[in-house]
């Protein structure tokens, strides 16, 4: 799992354009502390793999999640694709541009209760 979760992490880091050395200043570590993150040479405590979804504006456990998924398939050629299209719905830009899930789910409910209302 430490391999796997280093790729989605390098993956990441890579579809969002940034260096190795960015990603050790912004978490306080050595780069090649960082490195070996990437390569699944060390453990990534809960603390940095909060720190790291962050700086990509995702969760922790979607991080897992993609490194579970590789394992079950046995590879990650689609790893980099389905980073990039994650990353794209996260982007800043993007939140003011498009409606959240909360937000088109709590249109769906204001929906339903005015059809509710006006057919008793």
């Amino acid at each position: 799992m430490k391999t796997e979760l280093g790729h989605v992490i390098a993956a990441c880091r890579k579809a969002c354009s940034y260096k190795q050395d960015y990603m050790a200043y912004r978490l306080g570590i050595t780069t090649h502390a960082y490195a070996n993150m990437e390569r699944g040479r060390c453990d990534i405590s809960s603390s940095k793999l909060k720190a790291i979804a962050d700086i990509f504006l995702l969760k922790p456990f979607q991080l897992i999640v993609l490194a579970e998924e590789i394992i079950e398939v046995g590879h990650d050629e689609w790893l980099y694709s389905v980073i990039r299209g994650m990353l794209r719905l996260t982007s800043p830009q993007q939140s003011f541009s498009s409606p959240s899930a909360e937000d088109l789910f709590l249109q769906t409910i204001e929906k339903s209760l005015t059809k509710a209302v006006s057919h008793p």
